[in-house]
């Protein structure tokens, strides 16, 4: 019978799912009464997924939970200085030092995703409209077709991504875009975050550290000579 619903929800969504999790989600959604297989049961068993960790229930194929996201084209202590003063209902733009050594902001997503075995990393290498910094960790995708892989990132675009929703609430304050920010600047990360409880970024960087920290804006504009010349593809 998990045989059966197994290949069904495969048939349905294109997603593999270990039969002992299946077990587990029908005892959830259906009880010890199971009728027979149909959509709703299905519809069921599939939202549960969305909203599950793969390492807990899937069987490896490609990448699909998206565990954390940053922009690496603007300065993680800039974005993370507007986070703080926006959850402090302060006004971001007459606060938020302009120095010279800030080049102007731009959009480079860089992910950081797991099939549920492996973890590993993604760019965004044409605009994906679907995603921002805002996407819930643990969000499902779908990678489409080939996708290419340079020096063991995937390069991702509306073209080979389909973006299927869902969040795992035990990945929030881990993953949240504060602390991953936080982590990006060799800051501690705040688990969990309460209250708008993000810290005194004050005390925690003197003025020459976080001089140093923001031109990490200007390092990743420097991507390495020859990243986006190798012909590999996965």
């Amino acid at each position: 019978m998990l045989a059966l619903y197994s290949e069904r929800i495969f048939r349905s969504h294109a997603i593999r799912i270990r039969l002992d999790w299946l077990e587990e989600c029908l005892a959830r959604v259906e009880g010890q009464k199971r009728g027979p297989i149909n959509d709703r049961i299905v519809d069921k068993i599939y939202g549960e997924w969305l909203s599950s960790d793969l390492r807990a229930n899937g069987l490896p194929t490609l990448p699909e939970t998206i565990n954390e996201i940053i922009n690496i084209g603007e300065s993680s202590y800039s974005q993370l200085l507007k986070l703080d003063k926006r959850d402090n209902n302060l006004d971001v733009d007459s606060n938020l030092d302009k120095k010279k050594w800030q080049p102007e902001p731009r959009r480079m997503l860089f992910m950081s995703v797991t099939d549920g075995s492996k973890d590993i990393s993604a760019m965004e290498y044409q605009s994906l409209p679907f995603i921002d910094v805002t996407t819930c960790p643990g969000a499902k995708i779908r990678l489409i077709g080939t996708v290419e892989c340079r020096r063991g990132v995937l390069l991702l675009s509306s073209s080979n991504t389909e973006y299927l929703g869902g969040s795992v609430a035990q990945l929030q304050s881990h993953h949240c875009q504060t602390n991953v920010l936080r982590k990006a600047l060799g800051m501690e990360v705040v688990v969990p975050v309460q209250d708008n409880d993000f810290g005194d970024m004050d005390d925690d960087l003197d003025d020459d550290t976080v001089a140093q920290l923001c031109i990490d804006a200007e390092q990743a504009e420097s991507i390495p000579d020859g990243f986006f010349d190798d012909d590999i593809e996965t």
